[in-house]
């Protein structure tokens, strides 16, 4: 911090100011690197503390940890990573039926991360639900009916993206009843069993595990 101070005021003196500037930026980056080298451990650290059973310190705590998880993420470019822990803290906000902060969470999750990020279809399709059970069936429409086009391509490749489409093909199917669209509804449900009659004769499971 000295050092900081020593350049801070020869920044101020023009006759040094040329030199000062040159030294002050090997020195922010060099503080970024540390920064940058203790982000890693510190995200892993604060995750796992979010995820830990509720102790002593309770929920505030693993809320504050799983933000703290995220920041660190963020600040290394690690958004999927950054995009996890948000949705961990809006899943315990949710555990507590703070649905209202959940949303909020969830949204600016949605908001800041890219579209090609990893974790983004789950955080969709969480808000999907958080908005149906707040009473936005339009909001919550939308953002399914996205995620169901997005999702339809990968499911013709990988099977695995089965369970969250379903997930969200039922809180789309859920909205069109709330906005008085039953029929779309019923199309959907119908296409969702032929889906699991199908991958039940492939051997991706029994219809048992994939019926609604």
């Amino acid at each position: 911090m000295e050092s900081f101070r020593a350049l801070r005021e020869r920044l101020n003196d023009p006759g040094q100011r040329a030199e000062a500037v040159h030294e002050y930026r090997a020195a922010v980056e060099r503080l970024r690197d540390q920064a940058r080298g203790l982000a890693l451990p510190l995200h892993h650290k604060a995750y796992e503390l979010g995820m830990s059973p509720v102790d002593a310190a309770g929920v505030e705590q693993r809320l504050a940890d799983l933000e703290l998880a995220a920041s660190a993420a963020e600040f290394i470019g690690q958004e999927s990573a950054a995009a996890r822990a948000e949705h961990e803290r809006a899943g315990l906000l949710l555990e507590e039926g703070r649905l209202d902060e959940a949303r909020t969470q969830l949204r600016r999750t949605l908001a800041r991360h890219p579209d090609e990020d990893s974790a983004r279809p789950y955080v969709q399709a969480t808000l999907a639900e958080v908005e149906r059970q707040l009473g936005d069936c339009a909001a919550a429409l939308e953002l399914a009916e996205e995620l169901v086009r997005e999702l339809a391509p990968r499911l013709e490749q990988d099977p695995g993206w089965n369970e969250l489409a379903a997930e969200v093909e039922r809180c789309r199917d859920y909205a069109y009843i709330d906005l008085g669209m039953p029929d779309l509804a019923w199309s959907g449900i119908h296409s969702r069993w032929e889906r699991c009659e199908s991958l039940a004769r492939q051997g991706g499971g029994t219809l048992e595990e994939l019926r609604e």
